[in-house]
């Protein structure tokens, strides 16, 4: 083997083992940061892991092949545009694998609301739809809504009126609350998601 061949090996070796070290970040950045609640803290969060393992295993295949491979030149670009657009389709599907992580919280009872604070708290931000639908937060009494959903992680009370605070899921580097806000006289008139 000459020098010249020998040098292109060892380029394609270091730029190989660069992709894989950028496709380990990828893991870890969207396995921890720009994965959502449902698959960080949900039942089922481990099949998106490993779908995301499995895309990205693939894209360092597809490049190792069309690198290596004893093929065609169009072979090799064909591997290359997969590995591309395997790169490419992680987003798309961990939003898709959010949504099928999320379902079994999609829907409110007083029990489901309860029973997703022992696993995180932040499993409640895909029953408020739910919750609106099936109630008019809006105009309630808070002690209806006290009822419904207790009496809040934290509260304030703010020129005469009475803020409640209900952790439903997290929001880099903050939380995403659920906010109700109720009149002296009891009577909720705001139910709004915030950052904090």
């Amino acid at each position: 083997m000459d020098k010249k061949k020998g040098m292109k090996i060892a380029l394609k070796i270091i730029f190989l083992i660069v992709f894989v070290a950028f496709t380990a970040g990828l893991y870890f950045l969207f396995g921890i940061f720009a994965a959502g609640d449902s698959i960080i803290y949900g039942e089922y969060g481990y099949i998106c892991k490993i779908m995301l393992a499995v895309i990205l295993v693939a894209s360092i295949v597809s490049l190792a092949f069309a690198m290596f491979g004893k093929i065609t030149k169009a072979k090799k670009i064909i591997a290359s545009i997969v590995c591309a657009v395997l790169i490419v389709l992680i987003k798309p599907a961990m939003n898709v694998a959010e949504k099928i992580c999320a379902k079994p919280y999609t829907e409110f009872s007083v029990e489901n609301w309860d029973k997703v604070v022992q696993i995180s708290p932040n499993l409640r931000q895909y029953m408020l739809l739910d919750l609106e639908e099936k109630y008019e937060i809006v105009g309630m009494n808070v002690s209806e809504v006290i009822e419904l959903l207790g009496e809040g992680d934290w509260t304030e009370d703010i020129h005469e009126r009475n803020i409640r605070y209900y952790r439903v899921g997290s929001s880099f580097p903050g939380a995403k609350v659920y906010v109700i806000k109720n009149n002296e006289n009891g009577t909720v008139f705001e139910a709004s998601v915030e950052f904090r």
